[in-house]
């Protein structure tokens, strides 16, 4: 029984933390695009770029439900690195890319296309965006450096995968009435270890 109190107070706990990653990027978009709106294209783009990290955040603490779900122990130390990580923050950027890009049923070309584009506009870090950077030994501003493009572009993506993404995630709230076999069924276990996969079942594809 106590055991049973805290899975759900852990599940709670984390789904609590998810919606208000995905509420906060989704702000950091509308606040993107109001700076967009007025010219601040790099300022906007910095937002944007925030707005990513934080949906991926998100997508991991959403992601974390499935452990509580199959009674598996949440390693709270390793999750809280995880949402800290860039590289990891990275990882989960690209594997919302693909689960997305799949979702789609691109072309080939298409979606190496989408990648490639994707790729470059993460290239150009916040501090790009934020900060006076020396390039071939010239000093250059974010607003010469960021163009209104990319900056309508990257925040474009933010909101597309928000959106996207929201409202099946938000359905995850169900796992809490399922018991660990069901939730087995319809997670296998690739999905309980890849965030690709476990993004691609969300959104009704195979996993």
């Amino acid at each position: 029984m106590q055991q049973t109190k805290i899975a759900t107070s852990h599940f709670d706990m984390l789904f609590d933390g998810a919606i208000k990653c995905m509420k906060n990027a989704q702000e950091l978009c509308d606040e993107a695009e109001l700076l967009h709106q007025h010219g601040k294209f790099a300022r906007a783009f910095a937002l944007s770029h925030f707005a990513h990290e934080e949906f991926a955040n998100s997508v991991l603490l959403f992601r974390a439900l499935l452990d509580v779900s199959t009674q598996k122990k949440v390693n709270w130390k390793k999750l809280k690195r995880y949402t800290l990580s860039p590289k990891q923050k990275r990882a989960t950027q690209v594997a919302i890319t693909k689960a997305l890009l799949v979702d789609l049923h691109l072309e080939a070309d298409a979606a190496t296309k989408q990648l490639i584009l994707e790729s470059e506009l993460k290239q150009i870090r916040q501090n790009h965006a934020l900060y006076t950077q020396c390039i071939n030994k010239e000093f250059v501003l974010p607003s010469e450096r960021i163009s209104e493009t990319q900056s309508e572009k990257y925040m474009n993506l933010a909101i597309y995968r928000i959106a996207k993404l929201g409202p099946a995630l938000v359905e995850l709230r169900n796992l809490q009435g399922m018991t660990k076999q069901e939730v087995k069924l319809r997670f296998s276990k690739k999905a309980l270890k890849n965030t690709q996969v476990f993004l691609a079942v969300v959104l009704g594809s195979n996993g």
